[in-house]
């Protein structure tokens, strides 16, 4: 079976054999690692991504359960992520980038998930420009380096 989930895995595996791994959507990741206890949810704050990265988990992997799970104001499908995964999102460039959903699988895992139809439509109205069916595989130590980055900008 091809599966995108499969091909993070796997270059997470070549990149860093062993590596432990912070997801958006861990139940499906697992059953592609050798080693399920490796992948843990994504957390909600990005101090306690700072502690799973102290853990040794050393990558993010950012998937279209997403805007489920990890949006702003818990408004399924809303084009704003939680803030920190908002900003990676946004402004630091990941190791790797997966297609997963083509257009037709997005609509309907979109409308799978739905409670709001006019929330959804706008969602997918965006998503081939924003690239938000897509696997987003990051580096933490990236993540972390482009937050303080961005804090040592500010006034």
């Amino acid at each position: 079976v091809r599966s995108d989930y499969r091909k993070a895995v796997a270059l997470l595996e070549t990149r860093d054999p062993g590596a432990k791994i912070v997801a958006t959507q861990p139940y499906v990741l697992n059953l592609y690692t050798p080693r399920p206890e490796d992948v843990v949810s994504c957390p909600r704050q990005l101090k306690d991504l700072v502690k799973l990265y102290s853990m040794g988990y050393h990558y993010l992997v950012i998937d279209p359960q997403a805007y489920i799970s990890w949006v702003k104001d818990d408004e399924r499908f809303a084009l704003e992520l939680l803030d920190y995964l908002d900003f990676i999102v946004k402004r630091v460039k990941p190791i790797a980038t997966f297609e997963h959903f083509d257009t037709v699988a997005l609509e309907r895992f979109v409308f799978d998930h739905n409670t709001n139809l006019l929330r959804s439509t706008r969602f997918l109205s965006n998503a081939q420009e924003q690239g938000l069916g897509m696997i987003r595989v990051y580096s933490i130590k990236d993540v972390l380096s482009a937050v303080m980055a961005f804090i040592q900008k500010k006034p």
